[in-house]
């Protein structure tokens, strides 16, 4: 759009919080259609209590259910699969057993590897966590670089963190919720259901740590209301509440999600990297076939491996920049009081540390490290130094690979 002055402006998109609710209230309604039960994380039934609704911070929203109800409403999906959304399956490297499906915008969704070892899903989702007795010491089977290993062999072999993590970001972008996705799935929960008597079920909560419940906080279901719209919740929502935040839980109080310091990533958009696929005809899903005789130990196709090697040197370098972060940050007051007073010498000597590194990653479209505020001030440092035509390229270049909405497209 453009306004009297002919400047250009641009729309500002639905709020992230309401894409969430809206994706949450087409599984409620898969949900009803075929008669499955889900239950609302304690967060969001708290939300419901308190009347606290979504903000526009306010990004993922989660649902439990137990592993038989999540394949019937994987089933439903593909019978019946809206349009613009998919289904992502994704088994955790913790040192548990842990996996999850996620409900996705595919128009607002993208890859986003902020470490080396670990990557989020940087979009509009609501995650569906599975309620499923605790088997200790175990984790799934990854899949990796084309072949299906366990731990024991990935830690054989370097740094299987590492290596994990390449195998699960190519899985998570090859499964793009097609049967293929499905089947990968199934092939993770057959071997956790076990332990039928146990006491005890848990989910993986968010940051990684375990929730315990007990088995009767799901045996029945109520009704709360959020955003306007009613859906399912434990029966029990107090011992719910007081299980996830304690005894004390109507103390505690829902604040919106801001990130302090914000940043900048390699984000990868899934359409775009499904399309370069198809042109150089990397066919995927061929690797993972059932019929494969040889499952360990052996790469079979080499076109995957330089797709999962690209991914694993990005995600190298993503580590090394979060490293050097984390180094820049422990004299962040220090570096800032210099950059306000336009100390550049001063500042200059800093960053020549790194200078090897910054030129390098910017090779790759790279800031030095994945800081906003730390790439302004190496745009400043090449300004001081005559350089203003790289630091304006420098922008634009990190503006169009690691500035681009997550919600919609701009209007003009």
């Amino acid at each position: 759009m453009v306004n009297s002055n002919n400047e250009i402006i641009i729309a500002k998109p639905k709020s992230l919080g309401t894409v969430a609710l809206d994706l949450l209230m087409e599984i409620d309604e898969i949900c009803r259609k075929n008669e499955i039960e889900y239950f609302l994380s304690p967060g969001l039934v708290k939300r419901a209590v308190e009347e606290v609704d979504f903000d526009e911070y306010y990004t993922t929203a989660s649902v439990y259910m137990t592993l038989e109800d999540t394949l019937r409403f994987i089933q439903a999906f593909e019978e019946n699969r809206p349009e613009g959304r998919s289904l992502d399956y994704l088994g955790n490297n913790n040192s548990y057993a842990s996996f999850n499906v996620s409900y996705v915008n595919t128009e607002t969704t993208f890859i986003d590897i902020t470490r080396g070892w670990d990557f989020n899903e940087f979009g509009i989702k609501v995650v569906i966590n599975i309620i499923r007795n605790d088997i200790i010491n175990k984790i799934p089977a990854f899949i990796e670089t084309g072949r299906e290993s366990n731990s024991n062999k990935v830690k054989k072999k370097g740094n299987w963190k590492k290596r994990t993590f390449a195998a699960l970001v190519a899985n998570r972008m090859d499964a793009k919720g097609d049967e293929f996705g499905s089947s990968l799935f199934e092939y993770y929960v057959k071997n956790y259901r076990k332990n039928p008597n146990s006491k005890k079920v848990f989910v993986r909560r968010f940051r990684k740590k375990r929730m315990y419940f007990e088995r009767s906080i799901f045996s029945d279901t109520c009704l709360v209301s959020l955003g306007g719209y009613q859906f399912q919740a434990p029966k029990d929502i107090n011992g719910y509440l007081e299980i996830a935040y304690g005894e004390d839980h109507e103390e505690i109080e829902l604040k919106p999600y801001r990130q302090k310091n914000r940043i900048i990533s390699t984000t990868v958009p899934y359409k775009d990297y499904f399309d370069s696929l198809e042109k150089k005809h990397i066919p995927i899903e061929d690797v993972f076939s059932q019929d494969r005789e040889v499952k360990t130990d052996k790469i079979i196709n080499k076109k995957l491996l330089r797709a999962v090697s690209k991914v694993y040197r990005i995600a190298r370098m993503s580590e090394e920049r979060m490293i050097i972060y984390q180094q820049l940050m422990e004299n962040v007051d220090e570096i800032r009081e210099i950059y306000d007073n336009e100390d550049f010498e001063t500042l200059q000597e800093i960053f020549d540390e790194y200078d090897a590194r910054a030129r390098y990653y910017l090779k790759h479209k790279l800031a030095l490290c994945p800081s906003e505020e730390f790439f302004e001030m190496e745009c400043a440092l090449m300004e001081y130094n005559g350089d203003v035509k790289k630091a304006e390229k420098m922008r634009d270049l990190l503006a169009y690979h690691h500035r681009k909405p997550l919600v919609g497209k701009a209007e003009i």
